[in-house]
């Protein structure tokens, strides 16, 4: 890759032949396409592309709550891309020669914000609702009567969604949350996580366990 002069040539983008120019954030840089293969992958760097397919699959839906409640303790380092360094190493697991997420392991949200205690979740089959309930634990370091409890679920089988911020304080040890009916018959994962009054700051989420209507 080189930097090009843009006094001398102005400003370019796009591709032109075997050529991609680029803007940055330290200038125009142009660089040469990649050379097309078609050598077969080995077996070891098609398991590392199924192992990154199956993280991106579950955290591109997620980016925008990553954005807001994911903070790594590198400064340096983007909230999206610590969660997929974190997830490859930690959260994915093989099974039966297929990778798939570990997901008592997946963490929602990250930081310094002490993290919730006693978190149980149950399912109401009639209503389609869930109600999480935890401990107050606003008098330990790190924690603050007033921060606010993100919830997380997911259904694999079709890779169905839910998350919403601010649903609850800390000292409110209890939350009941509307589903519907689009949620029957399938495992939901639960995950729950906190957030500073500010949203500067976050906890590492707990898993709330697994449950269907």
């Amino acid at each position: 890759m080189a930097r090009i002069n843009k006094s001398l040539i102005g400003e370019l983008s796009g591709k032109a032949g075997g050529l991609v120019f680029k803007t940055g954030k330290n200038g125009n840089y142009v660089s040469s396409l990649p050379t097309p293969t078609n050598k077969k992958p080995s077996v070891e760097q098609q398991l590392q592309r199924d192992k990154m397919t199956v993280v991106m699959d579950f955290l591109r839906p997620l980016q925008t709550l990553i954005k807001e409640a994911y903070f790594p303790f590198q400064q340096n380092r983007s909230g999206f891309h610590a969660a997929k360094s974190y997830y490859l190493k930690k959260a994915v697991v093989m099974d039966n020669s297929t990778y798939t997420i570990n997901y008592p392991k997946a963490l929602l949200s990250f930081g310094d914000v002490l993290g919730m205690e006693g978190l149980q979740v149950t399912a109401d089959a009639l209503t389609y609702s869930i109600t999480l309930q935890w401990l107050d634990n606003s008098y330990q370091a790190m924690a603050e009567p007033d921060d606010k409890l993100l919830v997380v679920c997911y259904a694999p089988k079709n890779q169905q969604l839910y998350y919403q911020t601010e649903l609850a304080q800390r000292t409110d040890t209890q939350v009941s949350i509307p589903l519907d009916a689009s949620w029957a018959a399938m495992d939901i994962h639960v995950w729950a996580g906190l957030q500073s009054a500010d949203q500067l700051r976050a906890s590492p989420s707990s898993y709330g366990g697994s449950f269907s209507f």
